[in-house]
């Protein structure tokens, strides 16, 4: 599948640190992780630190599908609105995901520390935004479901957005826990972080076969190398789903645009992540270099050629939609392009075995915030294959509503 469009900014803006072998022989591992984007980086992270032997496999080099098209936004909140993610899931499980989702972002400070990735990672501010004054009253419930379980919320109302930010949506919820990376360089440096600890990881291998027994896992590739494993963790996203004998997500496209350098005068108040209610929402956040990232204006996918015909207009619409809201800042289009991205009935991810007692574990991060998924993923699957019990890896199973075919 064709994930992302030709020129997404991050593979220009940063160099390959690293580069890995073909595979050419069969292997043995205690835990194979397919897929070498963020999720299986935050998923070998986690084996490797608690001590698991990981070899990784993929069919293309490091973090050079999805996670090379991310705007890499990271955030508590879920696609699914906490008041309706409570009728969805249950209040318990609903509330569960977004403190996870929050403390989330907590443990992707301490990972950027630890592989020394510190200087694209920046702690900020979020601002939801009334995308319409309709809008106003399901978001003030919004921000009491979240006062309510523990988040730090402020509410603003039409003023203050006026005086502080210079806008004329009719509320806000002003968030204290958000961040912004450079998911990119972050794989690549994880990647490099695990290696150094006896981790393995080979490109250009593709899985056509899948064979499970009650005590491993047999890969075959397509170059027909074998590999066995005591688990196996499917790390793929939307590749991963050919797999599975369900339809777990729809998939759509969306759009983003980057800005050459601006004057850091410009920039708005606490440099905050900002999104709105709209469907589709507008999302925007900053660089370190500082410039403006915008994406949004999402279509139902189609195929990678139809959504890559629609890129000049979508950019040309997100600079609008951008402009409409900060006219002061002289907002010039430097990198345009496109993803895929799939979203669950519940907006929550799908992470764990697909069957019973499988060996064969997913951690598909679909969503807005897959980063932050991917992260929880990583933690609830390394308790899995240690045999250590994880209480929140109930929220996530596939025993959940699915998308009907």
């Amino acid at each position: 599948m064709n994930l992302r469009s030709a020129e997404p900014f991050w593979p220009f803006h940063t160099p390959v640190l690293t580069s890995y072998p073909a595979l050419r022989e069969d292997l043995r591992a205690e835990v194979i992780v397919v897929g070498s984007g963020i999720t299986g980086a935050l998923a070998a992270y986690e084996l490797v630190k608690a001590g698991c032997k990981v070899v990784m496999i993929s069919k293309t080099r490091p973090a050079a599908e999805s996670t090379s098209a991310t705007t890499a936004l990271l955030q508590y909140e879920i696609d699914v609105p906490l008041r309706e993610l409570i009728d969805k899931v249950g209040p318990d499980h609903a509330s569960r995901s977004y403190l996870l989702c929050h403390d989330s972002i907590d443990q992707l400070d301490k990972v950027h520390k630890a592989v020394g990735a510190t200087k694209v990672f920046h702690k900020r501010k979020s601002l939801l935004l009334a995308a319409r004054k309709k809008d106003v009253d399901d978001l003030a419930l919004e921000y009491e479901l979240r006062r309510d379980i523990g988040i730090q919320v402020r509410w603003l109302n039409d003023q203050d957005m006026k005086e502080r930010w210079g806008l004329d949506n009719a509320a806000a919820i002003y968030s204290a826990q958000a961040a912004e990376t450079d998911a990119y360089l972050l794989t690549q440096k994880i990647l490099q972080w695990c290696t150094a600890r006896g981790m393995l990881v080979y490109d250009h291998a593709e899985v056509t076969a899948i064979q499970e027994t009650q005590r491993e896992v047999t890969l075959t590739t397509d170059r027909h190398y074998t590999l066995r494993a005591k688990h196996v963790v499917m790390a793929t996203g939307y590749e991963g789903t050919k797999w599975l004998d369900r339809n777990v997500a729809r998939l759509h496209s969306t759009y983003a645009i980057i800005s050459k350098p601006v004057p850091r005068a410009q920039l708005w108040r606490d440099r905050c992540l900002i999104w709105d209610t709209g469907k589709p929402y507008l999302y925007l956040r900053t660089t370190n270099d500082d410039r403006i990232i915008i994406g949004g204006r999402d279509e139902t996918w189609q195929s990678g050629h139809k959504r890559d015909v629609l890129i000049r207009r979508k950019s040309q619409e997100l600079c609008r939609d951008f402009q409409k809201k900060f006219p002061h800042i002289d907002f010039h289009i430097d990198y345009e392009w496109a993803g895929t991205f799939g979203e669950t009935a519940d907006g929550l991810p799908y992470i764990g075995p697909a069957k019973p007692r499988s060996r064969v574990l997913y951690s598909l991060g679909y969503g807005g915030n897959g980063i932050t998924f991917s992260q929880i993923g990583a933690v609830i699957l390394r308790d899995i294959i240690t045999g250590q019990r994880n209480k929140d890896a109930k929220i996530f199973t596939f025993d959940r509503m699915n998308y009907r075919a």
